[in-house]
């Protein structure tokens, strides 16, 4: 496991409930999301493992990614399933807040 992290942003700019969407390297599968659920920060893969959905456009209630187009919920601690339709569950990544910064780690920390 690699110990690379990329800068996102300031801690302040995720709200509760909107899901924050960025990319940590090139290419599609990049795609990372950042939530904030009762004050802490989760890192997860950004795109739905259903139809490749954009998951930044989605929300976050109570604790669950809801996705855009077809309502899969994924957990967002642990990123598993708990609405279909979507296949299986999301990959999660290690968050670090330094100086106010979030942090996230390049690569996954559970398999998606």
């Amino acid at each position: 496991m690699s110990d690379e992290f990329v800068r996102v942003c300031a801690v302040d700019d995720i709200h509760e409930g909107f899901p924050l969407g960025f990319s940590a390297t090139d290419g599609p599968d990049g795609r990372r999301v950042l939530v904030r659920v009762d004050g802490d920060v989760y890192a997860l893969e950004g795109v739905c493992p259903h139809q490749g959905a954009d998951l930044s456009e989605g929300i976050v209630e109570h604790g669950v990614l809801w996705c855009p187009v077809h309502s899969s919920g994924f957990d967002c601690r642990t990123g598993a399933v708990n609405h279909p339709p979507a296949p299986g569950p999301l990959r999660t990544y290690r968050v670090r807040v330094e100086g106010g910064e979030v942090q996230v780690s390049v690569e996954p920390e559970t398999p998606g």
